[in-house]
C-alpha cells in the first residue's frame, strides 16, 4: 500500500515537474550565461515581465542601437511584429512606439508588449522593449524569449532591407 501511495505521488509530482521543465527548454534561454543559472531561474520564476533597460543584468534585455533614420526604423519595426505573428494593438509614430499582443503557442496566454525607440545624440536610435504577461507571477522566461526574438527578427529585417 505504502509503495502504490509513493509511485502515485512520484507521478502526480512529475507532471508539473515536466511542464516545467518543458517550458524552460522551450523557450530557449540563455541559462548558463550571467549573471548565472540560479538568478535566471530565480527571475523566470518569480516574475513576469522583461524590459529591456540600460543596466539590466542580463545582456539580452540591454536596449539595442541602430543607425537607420528613425521613420525607417518604425517601419522595420512593425513589418518584424507583423512577421513574428504578432498583433499590432496601436501604433504612434509622433511618439515612436508600438503596442502589440502575442498569444503563447501552448496555454494560449497574452502578453503585452511596448516597443519604443528614442533619439541618442550619435545619430543612432535606441530600441527599447518591454513584454508583460497579462496572468501568472512567474513566466518561465517567456517574455525574455519575446524580447530576443524581436531584436533578432529586427536585425535580419534591417540586414535584409540593407542588401535589397
Amino acid at each position: 500500500m505504502l509503495l502504490k501511495i509513493i509511485v502515485s505521488l512520484t507521478v502526480v509530482l512529475s507532471i508539473p515537474v515536466g511542464l516545467l521543465i518543458g517550458a524552460l527548454v522551450q523557450n530557449d534561454l540563455p541559462l548558463l550565461d550571467p549573471p548565472g543559472f540560479k538568478k535566471r531561474l530565480a527571475v523566470y520564476f518569480k516574475t513576469n515581465i522583461a524590459e529591456t533597460t540600460e543596466n539590466s543584468i542580463f545582456p539580452e534585455l540591454r536596449p539595442r542601437s541602430y543607425t537607420e533614420a528613425i521613420q525607417k526604423l518604425d517601419e522595420a519595426i512593425q513589418q518584424t511584429v507583423s512577421a513574428l505573428g504578432w498583433d499590432i494593438i496601436e501604433t504612434d509614430t509622433t511618439e515612436h512606439s508600438l503596442h502589440a499582443l502575442v498569444t503563447t503557442p501552448l496555454w494560449k496566454y497574452k502578453d503585452d508588449i511596448t516597443i519604443r525607440l528614442t533619439p541618442q545624440t550619435n545619430n543612432a536610435t535606441s530600441v527599447y522593449v518591454r513584454s508583460q504577461s497579462r496572468t501568472g507571477k512567474g513566466d518561465l522566461g517567456t517574455n525574455t524569449r519575446h524580447v530576443m526574438d524581436f531584436y533578432q527578427a529586427l536585425e535580419k529585417q534591417l540586414q535584409y532591407k540593407k542588401s535589397g
